[in-house]
């Protein structure tokens, strides 16, 4: 009698998640993003690294289904985490909603809309 032993298949896929936490390099004076897990309340942007090729981006949703604004005047106060939801979207809109975070330059989510409209 042969036996066959199986193997699971281990789950590869990494996510990081990016709030409005700030982080300034002393050295070269640059404002980054610091990573939050991907479950916080606070985790406004997603990345999803399935494989060496495979990466999902993914952007949080406001209540009317715009992109989530932090500073706006319709911020979400009191949110249930179920309530959140969060669309699949472009790399690079993803990198300019992240400056968007990290800046609090409005110009740059009228862009990440507008883009997202388009796409």
């Amino acid at each position: 009698m042969t036996e066959f032993l199986c193997k699971k298949k281990e789950n590869t896929s990494t996510a990081v998640g990016y709030g409005t936490t700030v982080d300034i390099d002393p050295v070269t004076n640059s404002v980054g993003l610091v990573p939050i897990p991907v479950d916080d309340i606070n985790c406004y942007a997603k990345i999803i690294q399935h494989n060496a090729t495979t990466r999902v981006c993914l952007l949080r949703l406001n209540i009317y289904g715009k992109l989530a604004d932090p500073w706006g005047d319709y911020t979400q106060g009191s949110i249930r985490n179920q309530d959140i939801k969060f669309v699949h979207t472009t790399e690079d809109i993803f990198m300019k909603y992240l400056k968007y975070l990290a800046t609090k330059n409005k110009a740059l989510l009228h862009i990440c809309e507008r883009e997202m409209k388009d796409a």
